[in-house]
C-alpha cells in the first residue's frame, strides 16, 4: 500500500488586495437538502467547487428564510487536530413560530444530515464566491436547538453544524451566478 502525503501548500501569492471583492453579510435565504435526497452519482465536485448538485427522483431541497435583519453569525473554525485538518462549520437558523410545523422541522434538523447553502452578499467574479456550502463532506445537523418564549423571537433558534470537515470551505458554482441561482431554485421546486 502506498503512503499518501497529507500536505497542501500555497498555490498563489496572498497579497490581500483591498480592491479584491469582499464583504460581510449573507442574503435572506438558505437552501437545505437532506444528504439522503442527493444523487451522489450525478452530483460533482472539483477541488473546492461543487459544480453539480442533483436530487434523487421524487426528492427536493428546501428554502429557509432568515427572518432577522441582522447578519447570522456563520462561522468556520479550525479544530487544530494533531493529524490532517478539520473544521467545524456553523449556520445559525431561526424558526419564529412555536408551532406543530416548526416542532416537526426542528426534529428533522436534529435527526437528519443536510447540505446547506448560503448566499454571500459579495458574489465575486461571475458569482464564483456567491454560494458557500456547509455539510457536503460530513453532513450538517441541528445543534443547540432551543425554544425560548421570553427571547427576542419567542420561537426556535439554533445552529446547523458540520463537524470535522476536512476542507475549510466549499462553494456551489455552475457557469455563472444566474445559472447557479436557477439550479438552487430548481432544486427547491416541487418534486417530480
Amino acid at each position: 500500500m502506498s503512503v499518501q502525503a497529507c500536505t497542501t501548500t500555497l498555490g498563489r501569492d496572498i497579497l490581500n488586495d483591498c480592491n479584491e471583492p469582499h464583504a460581510k453579510g449573507v442574503e435572506k435565504f438558505f437552501y437545505f437538502i437532506s444528504r439522503d435526497a442527493i444523487d451522489w452519482d450525478k452530483s460533482t465536485r472539483e477541488g473546492f467547487v461543487i459544480t453539480n448538485l442533483v436530487a434523487l427522483t421524487g426528492k427536493r431541497g428546501y428554502k429557509v428564510r432568515n427572518p432577522s435583519n441582522e447578519t447570522p453569525a456563520i462561522t468556520i473554525t479550525d479544530q487544530n487536530p494533531s493529524i490532517d485538518a478539520a473544521w467545524d462549520k456553523v449556520l445559525p437558523v431561526t424558526l419564529l413560530a412555536d408551532s406543530p410545523d416548526n416542532a416537526a422541522a426542528v426534529l428533522g434538523l436534529k435527526q437528519d444530515k443536510y447540505v446547506c447553502i448560503y448566499e454571500n452578499m459579495e458574489k465575486g467574479d461571475a458569482g464564483k464566491q456567491a454560494f458557500g456550502v456547509i455539510g457536503w463532506e460530513q453532513g450538517a445537523t441541528g445543534v443547540d436547538l432551543n425554544m425560548d418564549k421570553s427571547g427576542d423571537v419567542g420561537g426556535w433558534t439554533g445552529n446547523i453544524t458540520e463537524t470535522g470537515a476536512p476542507t475549510p470551505n466549499l462553494f456551489f458554482y455552475k457557469t455563472d451566478y444566474a445559472t447557479t441561482k436557477a439550479a438552487l431554485e430548481s432544486l427547491c421546486s416541487a418534486a417530480a
